[in-house]
């Protein structure tokens, strides 16, 4: 909304008006669809009209829109193009067991989605995290679901987007934090240094940080009565 006036792109996600719906939904353009597709006051009509559309990026909208209907969600969840079965893990309606199904999917990018589905259960969370696809494992490390014993296995990834994601965890343990606090790359540090559960040790280690900016902030964010700042 700019000046207090709704976009285009705001009147597309909610307007009620069932004739311009209509309109819009049998348009010639699929960037207009594809907007229509996420207004959750869609009817079963509607869904109707755009569960076949050509357009993936229709499908993929239409899939995580909250008001479909579940049997026309599970149409989309079987969807040959992988980023739209992708789409349906976002949706809260997609059935747990379908949501399952999904998490081993030949795809890596539909995987990928699942992985960062909080709804997933930690034995699959578990196997999507030994995943040979980094996207998947990168995904893993960054749910907030993972079980510190997961997160655990992914702060020595060779992968330095994955252990960044660790990093950020909440989850993360603090024994894994300060394990990532002194890892050699500066993102994976800084992770460390923005996660809201960081404990003090792992401050102290990125207090004696090579890199200045690192070690000030470190410094900055140490209690001031903390008994590890014997060691800066």
């Amino acid at each position: 909304m700019a000046n207090g006036k709704l976009s285009y792109r705001d009147i597309f996600y909610s307007t009620r008006d069932k004739r311009l719906l209509k309109k819009w939904i049998n348009d010639s353009d699929y960037v207009v669809k594809r907007l229509i597709a996420r207004n959750p006051n869609l009817t079963r009509e509607h869904f109707l009209l755009l569960v076949d559309d050509s357009a993936a990026t229709v499908r993929q909208n239409l899939a995580s829109n909250e008001s479909i209907d579940i049997d026309l969600l599970l149409i989309l969840s079987k969807d040959y193009n992988s980023d739209v079965r992708g789409c349906s893990t976002f949706n809260n309606k997609l059935p747990i067991n379908r949501l399952n199904e999904l998490a081993i999917d030949q795809s890596s990018y539909t995987r990928a989605y699942v992985a960062s589905n909080t709804r997933l259960n930690k034995i699959l969370l578990k196997k999507l995290s030994t995943d040979e696809s980094p996207m998947v494992r990168k995904n893993v490390a960054a749910n907030i679901s993972c079980s510190t014993e997961i997160l655990s296995s992914l702060i020595t990834d060779k992968s330095d987007q994955i252990r960044m994601n660790a990093g950020r965890n909440p989850s993360t343990a603090g024994k894994d934090l300060e394990i990532l606090a002194s890892d050699e790359k500066w993102g994976v540090k800084m992770s460390v240094l923005n996660n809201k559960n960081v404990n003090e040790r792992s401050l102290a280690i990125l207090a004696t940080d090579s890199d200045q900016w690192l070690k000030n902030r470190a410094i900055k964010l140490l209690p001031e009565d903390s008994k590890y700042r014997v060691l800066i």
